[in-house]
Formats: C-alpha cells, structure tokens, sequence
C-alpha cells in the first residue's frame, strides 16, 4: 500500500492547466514527455464534484470510483482538516498511483490515461479510525468568470476550495476588486496556465493588478480555512475594459 503519509504524487502538476488535447474523442496517454498513441478507452468523466464522506473503523477501507479521459485536470478538495488518521490514494485501474493526501488538500493533477480511477479511504494503521469528507473536482467544468461583473459565491462546506477559470490574453492587465467586508478565512490565489502564481491574499481584500504572462486559461483558487459556511463577493477586471473619466481642470 502506498505510504499514508506521504503527499507524493507521480503526476503531479501545477493549480492552473490548459490542454488543446481534445479529450473526449482522442485515444491518447502521456508518456512524460508527449500524447501518445493507445488502446484505452474512450470514456466520460463521471462522479467528479460529488461530496464524499462518513466514518472509518479500525481496519476498514471505503473506495469511490470515478471514470476519467485522458487529460482531465483534477483536484482534490479535502473538507475535514481534523487530523484524524485517514488516508486517502488515488490509483488508475492498474495500480499507477495519481496522489496520497491525508489532512489537505491535493493537487491539481493532469490524469495521462483514460478509463477507471478508485479513490481509497482507510486510517494510517489498523487501529486509526474517524470522519472524512471530500470532492473530487474536475477543473474544467469550473465556472467562467466575467471581467466587470460582480461574483458571489457561498462555500457551503467547511474547508471547501472552489475553483474559477479565467480566460485571458498575454500581456492583459487584471485588478481584483474584493467585495465583502467580512474578512472572514477565506483566502485566493490567481494562477496561470503553467501554475505561475499572480496574487493572492484575503477574498475581501483588493489585489493587483497583474499582467497575464503566459496564453490559455488560468484559474482564480478560493479557499476556505474554516470549519463552518463562508462567502465571497468580488470583481475582477480587465483594465484596458475600465470606464474612464475626463477631468475638468
């Protein structure tokens, strides 16, 4: 069995990915280095984004399945930070592991083949036991943020992370406009295509701006670092978009 304590992942990439890979019609696996030709299956993504959770006995495991295409980007949202002994493993159907996590968060993952993936739950040892709760989220089907508009979100699980696609343009100039006046722990990153980290900080603060260094989608990562139900309210803009006013001298 995997190490439960150990957050080493073979496949491990960064929070922001973008792929041109076509992944639901394209027979491919990732060798390390390039897509290459294979035999897997085409398959759709399914059970991702589904709340998981309950109790472990001594000497049980509890095991999700999920089904995934080649290029899937996941992440894995951990909403039970108690430090209970609880491990959780991600393997493909042939035994490859994708990640170990235990108290955190995980990720994100870029998944290289296609067909069945099992997500294990058991304690550290024989004699561990407690609660867990989690999600598996595939990053693509986050929702799409709107330069200038208002987004308000609630984070209805304790620890939920949430994540935002943004798609924006080298060299665009982008400002976060934090909304509410809470301040309670919710904190953000924005983050490239390569995982190139732009700002972050508390939800409620104003962050930026930032120039977008790199083409293709980056992803705005809202994280709870509480044990009970938060919310976030913001806008984003694209500067070169922002009204302007002339002034009267």
């Amino acid at each position: 069995d995997p190490d439960p304590t150990n957050n080493e992942s073979t496949v491990t990439t960064t929070p922001g990915i973008d792929t041109t890979l076509d992944i639901s019609k394209t027979r491919v696996a990732w060798d390390g280095t390039a897509w290459v030709p294979t035999t897997d299956p085409v398959v759709a993504a399914t059970g991702f984004g589904e709340i998981h959770g309950g109790t472990i006995q001594p000497g049980e495991r509890q095991v999700f399945v999920f089904n995934a295409p080649a290029g899937l980007p996941i992440f894995f949202d951990n909403q039970r930070r108690n430090f209970h002994p609880i491990a959780f493993a991600l393997v493909f159907k042939d035994g490859t592991p994708i990640f170990n996590a235990n108290y955190y968060d995980a990720g994100s993952y870029l998944l290289s083949r296609s067909g069945q993936y099992t997500l294990t739950v058991r304690g550290f040892d024989a004699n561990s036991a407690g609660e867990f709760q989690f999600r598996l989220l595939y990053l693509a089907e986050a929702p799409e943020v709107v330069f200038g508009q208002t987004f308000n979100g609630q984070l209805t699980q304790p620890f939920q992370t949430d994540f935002l696609r943004v798609s924006g343009q080298v060299g665009q100039r982008l400002f976060y406009d934090g909304m509410d006046n809470d301040f309670d722990g919710v904190t953000l990153g924005l983050y490239g295509p390569s995982g190139r980290w732009y700002f972050g900080g508390n939800t409620d603060n104003d962050l930026g701006p930032a120039t977008l260094a790199e083409p293709g989608v980056n992803y705005l990562v809202l994280d709870s670092g509480i044990d009970a139900p938060a919310d976030y309210s913001f806008r984003l803009s694209d500067l070169a978009q922002a009204p302007t006013r002339d002034l009267a001298l």
